[in-house]
């Protein structure tokens, strides 16, 4: 049975990189176009730690998500950019550390979705990966950030502009395991 789920899980991953195959020629072609609704930033991220995880089992992906925040984006575009931002994570991380997730206003009122890891090695800022969560933000009018600082620490933040950002009165931080 377990040939099944390794075969699946394989699947899974040539889908995805055909997926951002695609997704990089439409996006430097200029054609990429957005499906935007107002959607949960939480379950957005809570989604994509999932299926990030359902590309690879076993690896721990902890969430710290903001309540209540809700972003005017293209859901299924920003899910793969987070996914991304996981995947190359997991790629460069010590095989100790577990990766962090973490929802968190920008100084503009915007959201950032912050990914802080301890790489291996000093990573590659031209992962295709990147490249195109890069791309996706901008779309959206939003950017990602790389910062790699002593020792290898790592920061990834991809962020959305304050006008796709609606906050909640109170916000309520709730952490999960994903």
């Amino acid at each position: 049975m377990w040939h099944v789920a390794t075969i699946l899980a394989c699947a899974r991953a040539v889908r995805f990189a055909v997926e951002d195959l695609h997704d990089a020629l439409r996006l430097d072609g200029g054609v990429l176009r957005l499906v935007e609704r107002e959607v949960d930033a939480a379950e957005l991220i809570e989604a994509a730690a999932r299926r990030r995880r359902a590309l690879q089992p076993g690896h721990s992906i902890m969430l710290d998500l903001i309540d209540g925040v809700s972003l005017t984006c293209d859901p299924d575009r920003v899910q793969r950019s987070i996914c991304r931002l996981l995947a190359f994570a997991s790629r460069w991380a010590r095989q100790e550390s577990h990766l962090a997730l973490a929802m968190a206003a920008t100084g503009d009122g915007g959201l950032a979705a912050e990914l802080p890891f301890a790489a291996g090695a000093t990573p590659a800022e031209s992962d295709l990966g990147l490249w195109l969560a890069r791309g996706v933000a901008g779309l959206h009018g939003g950017g990602l950030a790389f910062e790699v600082t002593s020792g290898n620490a790592v920061t990834v933040r991809f962020m959305m502009p304050a006008a796709r950002t609606a906050w909640p009165p109170a916000t309520t931080t709730v952490t999960h395991a994903a």
